[in-house]
């Protein structure tokens, strides 16, 4: 089948008389130079205040708080793994690999018979100590965060001399920029600091990026969404700080029928000023002389409207990042709370799992062997309920054994003799009935007579 895509630019490539080899992302002149992106990544950094830190935070600190966890893809079920001890897992999670999407395209994954979690290796070295001043919490939780404001997060990976990752460094967004490359698409990455300016290999740097409609090489953060409501929730807090710092009590003018002079209206207009604004002077009574009546003056319904746009201006800003009203409102009960719980860990927290674990079996785990990758944990919340529910239905069907329920929530096995599933005595074939019947051993049996008997077996 003809790509009818593919097909126009490869005759467009034969009229000039060469074939291009990939395509023109950038005009020629943007190729082997540092690219800025068209965003202002400091800007964005400099936004993490109110609402922004308070969503930003809250996913990093989930990214941060799911296991990543090492395993190795085994051929042969049996098979011994030499040189770094390794457990079995559980059913459940064998399956959840098996049924990730993205894991199945490794193809030691696809292929493996069996999976088994590595605990001991130079990689969870690497996690446990990821330089002299980070540690493994602090990578996953910055790596997360700085997509969320910047959509892009740069790992600096320092090797040793036998080429295996020995320290991970991460660069600020807003210091690090993609140098294309009109073949290799990507030909490295520049850090700079003022006058300072680092080429760095593309090898050497791992590019975590959200999805992004308007650049291939740089990504799209949640932030960019909600620009305008985050610089109108700014202004309501400067609007409110404003008004706080300039008034006390007072909100009207003062009004006399008598003219002042110069020196008298400053004089009057310091003493207003030192005697009622700030908020140490609320309260206080005002005592006028020269004529002067105050004539209070209430807030607006144009300023109330306003005022009151900050309760949406959270919900869009909570959204943008994923998040629900329900997760922060005092007044939701424990199932609305759940509910978001469940939706924000299966909608937000999961794909940013998957798109961090999925470059990493991508650019790194690789180097030590292939067949090893890196799996997250199920993040999503059961309900308890239906969990419950369901191992009481694989126990009372025999689908599951007791000991192997037992062996998933983590607890001791009983003896052996609950190994085998349990199987329900009114849950048998029509044979199975008949010979309990005729043995005399059926519960229930009311058929005495041979002859019924035979005729219920022919």
């Amino acid at each position: 089948m003809i790509d009818p895509f593919k097909y126009e630019i490869e005759m467009r490539a034969a009229r000039v008389g060469r074939k291009r080899t990939s395509l023109p992302w950038l005009y020629p002149w943007q190729y082997g130079r540092e690219l800025y992106p068209e965003d202002d990544f400091n800007a964005m950094v400099n936004s993490y205040k109110s609402w922004v830190y308070i969503a930003s935070s809250k996913n990093a600190d989930s990214v941060a708080n799911i296991p990543l966890r090492l395993y190795v893809a085994k051929n042969k079920k049996g098979q011994k793994i030499k040189n770094f001890p390794t457990r079995n897992i559980s059913k459940s999670q064998d399956a959840f690999i098996r049924e990730n999407p993205f894991l199945s395209n490794i193809t030691s994954v696809r292929k493996a018979s069996e999976f088994e979690e590595v605990l001991d290796h130079p990689f969870l070295d690497l996690k446990k100590n990821v330089n002299n001043f980070m540690n493994n919490f602090d990578l996953m939780q910055m790596t997360q965060l700085y997509q969320e404001l910047t959509g892009n997060t740069f790992w600096h990976i320092l090797e040793d001399r036998m080429g295996i990752p020995k320290e991970i460094w991460i660069i600020p967004p807003q210091n690090c920029k993609v140098v294309p490359d009109s073949k290799s698409f990507i030909s490295g990455y520049q850090y700079q600091k003022g006058t300072q300016s680092i080429d760095l290999k593309e090898k050497a740097v791992i590019h975590f990026k959200m999805p992004n409609p308007k650049s291939v090489y740089y990504g799209f953060p949640p932030f960019s969404s909600i620009t305008e409501e985050y610089s109108l929730n700014h202004s309501i807090n400067e609007y409110e700080e404003a008004m706080f710092k300039n008034q006390g009590t007072l909100s009207g003018t003062f009004e006399t029928d008598s003219e002042l002079g110069d020196h008298e209206f400053e004089r009057l207009k310091a003493e207003i000023k030192q005697a009622f604004t700030g908020p140490k002077n609320a309260g206080k009574m005002p005592l006028l002389d020269s004529g002067l009546k105050f004539k209070p003056v209430g807030t607006s319904p144009k300023e109330m409207s306003y005022l009151g746009g900050r309760e949406k201006i959270r919900e869009l800003i909570l959204n943008a990042f994923g998040q629900a009203l329900g997760m922060y409102s005092k007044e939701a009960n424990r199932a609305n709370v759940d509910a978001a719980i469940y939706q924000y860990m299966s909608f937000t927290i999961q794909p940013r799992l998957r798109r961090i674990e999925e470059k990493l079996n991508e650019k790194l785990i690789w180097r030590y062997d292939e067949k090893l990758f890196l799996a997250y944990d199920n993040c999503v919340p059961d309900s308890r309920e239906e969990l419950l529910n369901e191992r009481i239905k694989h126990v009372q069907t025999g689908i599951e054994s007791i000991n192997e329920v037992r062996t998933g929530l983590g607890k001791e096995k009983f003896d052996k003799r609950f190994d085998e599933p349990l199987i329900a005595v009114n849950m048998t074939t029509m044979d199975g009935v008949l010979s309990n019947i005729a043995q005399g051993t059926g519960a229930g049996n009311i058929i005495d007579n041979p002859k019924k008997l035979a005729v219920l077996q022919n």
